[in-house]
């Protein structure tokens, strides 16, 4: 039941485009400095994978990086490289 909630508020809600994803998640880095890509996805509301895209493109222009996280070494948080400020 509650997986069927799930794809049904999934099935309503408008898909983001690519470039708005892009737009949200520079926006997001920005006034939280520094995030986790996992949780840039929750807070966006779509799939880490589509967050890992965005994330490809923005560095292939220079907009954002990314660093370890101090505290897992499985992640990475994203930060705004200069150009992206």
């Amino acid at each position: 039941r509650r997986t069927s909630c799930r794809i049904d508020a999934a099935a309503t809600r408008p898909a983001m485009t690519e470039p708005s994803i892009e737009s949200a998640l520079l926006e997001l880095t920005a006034a939280r400095h520094r995030i986790r890509p996992a949780a840039a996805a929750k807070l966006l509301n779509v799939t880490r994978m589509r967050i890992t895209r965005a994330t490809e493109r923005l560095r292939a222009e220079g907009l954002i990086d990314t660093e370890p996280h101090p505290g897992d070494a499985r992640s990475c948080l994203l930060l705004l490289t200069s150009e992206g400020e």
